[in-house]
């Protein structure tokens, strides 16, 4: 991520968190329904094949781990392996 988007993530960041909980609270089921709509929507765009990837469209929040912490030793996996990292 370059020095520019990450000086703009950490403004956005910072923005966002000095919008009031109330606010924050009622506007959260419009942004849910609006994630909703659009999961729905994606999903009725994707290929059927065998239904996987439609599947896979879903809506989630994301909590933030309050610290995260990944080894120094940890090495790239092999191929076809899962990449797993571990947060404190």
């Amino acid at each position: 991520m370059s020095d520019d988007l990450m000086r703009q993530s950490a403004k956005l960041a910072r923005r966002l968190a000095a919008i009031p909980a109330e606010i924050v609270a009622q506007v959260r089921p419009a942004l849910v329904q609006g994630a909703e709509d659009l999961a729905t929507m994606a999903r009725a765009l994707v290929p059927d094949d065998e239904g996987d990837l439609s599947a896979s469209i879903v809506v989630t929040r994301h909590v933030p781990p309050q610290k995260a912490a990944l080894p120094l030793d940890v090495l790239p996996p092999a191929v076809g392996q899962p990449r797993i990292f571990s947060f404190m």
